[in-house]
């Protein structure tokens, strides 16, 4: 019997099936073309450091201003695109606020002179200096507009080693909020009385300057400090800051600045509970 021989296949590569991606399959039709009811008023942009910027800041809304606020939408807009927050002071003195910067960081160092926290001095180039730098952040009105430009300056304590500093001397004990809450409820419940309890807020300006750093610590000199000093530096030697006062940053900081307010309190009259260090 003859057989039948059927024709052979198609060579599959000379008609390759489409390939699809499972994101063009749930793709809208019109996805690729620009939605003219909406505009993009921040692009993307990056910082000095060519860092990208909060993706938060990119903003849409419809033509019409419909949808939100155009005066706070150009507040909005102005810090996004002109008032970047530097990381250092190379992009500090090279940003467009530079001089608002300088300022900031002017007032702050006429801080640090007036509370004696550093003091400039000689030392010998082996001597073990942790480094400082500042850190910059814009304060902002409730409205979105700029309130002022702050600098602070910190040491860098991630370099400190447990040979700098004393280890049992750096817990910093905190209240816990049952222990808040409880004393809320103790006012709470007295207020009817003939002499009704009541609390009190107040917040302690550079809260760590006030107390007195334990030890011997040295810290950079930051650059806009340095280059107002007249000092003589032999060779072999290097300045540095000697910290007289809890600087932010340093580890022991904030075990300092609760035993400076420990014994303010004690002074007072007050005294602790044994339980709870911050009651």
């Amino acid at each position: 019997d003859e057989l039948d021989i059927l024709p052979p296949a198609e060579d599959a590569d000379q008609n390759p099936p489409e390939e699809h991606n499972a994101a063009d399959l749930n793709k809208p039709a019109d996805a690729d073309e620009p939605d003219d009811d909406h505009v993009d008023l921040v692009p993307q942009r990056t910082d000095l450091a060519g860092r990208t910027l909060r993706s938060s800041q990119r903003l849409d809304y419809s033509k019409d201003g419909s949808k939100i606020n155009r005066k706070a939408t150009a507040l909005l807009v102005d810090l996004a695109i002109h008032h970047t927050v530097p990381t250092s002071y190379a992009e500090a003195i090279a940003s467009p606020d530079a001089a608002k910067w300088v300022e900031a960081m002017q007032n702050e160092i006429e801080e640090h002179k007036i509370r004696d926290t550093i003091t400039p001095l000689v030392v010998h180039a082996n001597t073990k200096v942790i480094k400082s730098k500042f850190v910059f952040k814009i304060k902002e009105n409730p409205d979105g507009s700029v309130a002022r430009y702050k600098a602070r300056l910190v040491a860098q304590g991630f370099r400190q080693t447990p040979q700098d500093y004393d280890f049992a001397e750096t817990f910093s004990p905190t209240i816990r909020y049952e222990l808040l809450r409880f004393i809320i409820a103790i006012c709470t419940y007295h207020r009817a009385d003939n002499a009704p309890w009541t609390l009190h807020a107040s917040d302690a300006v550079t809260a760590y300057l006030n107390a007195q750093a334990k030890g011997t610590t040295y810290v950079t000199v930051p650059d806009l400090w340095s280059e107002e000093l007249d000092i003589d530096i032999p060779g072999g030697h290097r300045l540095a800051g000697k910290v007289n006062k809890a600087l932010p940053g340093l580890i022991p900081s904030g075990r300092d600045w609760y035993d400076e307010l420990d014994q303010s309190l004690k002074t007072l009259g007050y005294k602790r509970l044994a339980k709870a260090w911050c009651v």
